[in-house]
């Protein structure tokens, strides 16, 4: 399979032009892992506030509790950014604030035969349905004494059903982009993502957050430390982003199941 490649001069042109947040976009071929890259390369001053940074093929990207992800190359997007810290809200909402801005974009230009079943799963899974197609990761970091974080994104875009990772995961491709422009859904991603950063808007951002969650309304089943586990419904999200059960119980950091 043909995969084209990204240009780097035309993504700076798309995404930087006009921009009130994007400062500087670099594209690389390979990498180990974007968001490891951007937090090394904002500790030496090499990379400023508003970057985005792009790997057309990363080989030891990490997710949640250190799982690791990789795709073949130009099959997805790896691209991590560093911004400023939130003032005006929780800066642990900005995983939900990616994840709105990844679906917005996924509905709008992700080509899908339904875009309304791309929806999130708390607290960092993209999905199609009950299928993954992308994830989330965000780190807390100082820059120059200034709160700044790292958030990465990794989507499937031409996956074939041979180079999924696991039979739970899925690629636009697959879910009915019949030629998935990886260069518009990066662009669009990145607007929604400055719009809802520049927005600051708490109470909006649950609130479409929770129209767009999977997780919202099931019962589920949260792993905890020490193979525990606490089980309920899951009834909202509350202003830190953590997910609130219906008996009251909150976790800010977990595996949560979908019970059937």
């Amino acid at each position: 399979m043909e995969r084209l490649a990204l240009d780097q001069g035309h993504l700076r042109s798309m995404i930087l032009d006009g921009s009130a947040l994007w400062r500087h976009l670099e594209l690389v071929s390979r990498t180990g892992s974007t968001n490891a890259d951007l937090m090394a390369g904002a500790s030496t001053d090499r990379y400023p506030l508003g970057t985005v940074l792009v790997a057309e093929e990363q080989f030891a990207g990490r997710g949640r509790l250190d799982r690791s992800w990789k795709a073949p190359a130009r099959s997805g997007l790896a691209v991590s950014v560093l911004v400023p810290s939130p003032i005006l809200m929780e800066p642990t909402l900005v995983p939900l604030m990616v994840g709105v801005a990844a679906v917005r974009s996924i509905r709008a230009h992700g080509g899908l035969s339904n875009p309304e079943r791309a929806v999130l799963k708390w607290p960092n899974d993209v999905m199609v349905g009950e299928k993954k197609i992308g994830g989330i990761l965000t780190h807390q970091i100082a820059v120059r004494d200034k709160k700044a974080i790292v958030a990465g994104l990794g989507l499937n875009v031409s996956l074939t059903n041979e180079e999924l990772p696991t039979p739970t995961a899925t690629s636009l491709q697959l879910e009915g982009a019949s030629q998935p422009e990886r260069a518009v859904y990066l662009a669009e991603f990145l607007r929604e993502l400055e719009n809802l950063m520049l927005e600051s808007d708490s109470d909006a951002l649950i609130a479409e957050y929770t129209s767009l969650s999977s997780t919202i309304g099931r019962d589920v089943a949260i792993e905890l430390p020490r193979s525990k586990k606490h089980l309920g419904k899951a009834t909202s999200i509350d202003r830190t982003g953590a997910l609130v059960l219906a008996d009251g119980f909150a976790v800010s950091a977990g595996d949560v199941v979908h019970l059937r």
